[in-house]
């Protein structure tokens, strides 16, 4: 539960910085997490398999 919960804020609050303060759109602020997250869950599975 609190690793979906601390999942959710970060997205959120990556979102909204990518709105606010680089000025993204909505399309451009989905592409960026759409490659970012893929990244960051392919890190964890390469880690916890060495």
């Amino acid at each position: 539960m609190l690793q979906w919960m601390l999942l959710m804020g970060t997205s959120f609050v990556v979102a909204a910085y990518l709105q606010v303060v680089r000025g993204y759109n909505a399309i451009e602020t989905g592409l960026g997490l759409a490659l970012l997250l893929p990244k960051e869950q392919t890190e964890r599975a390469g880690s916890s398999a060495t």
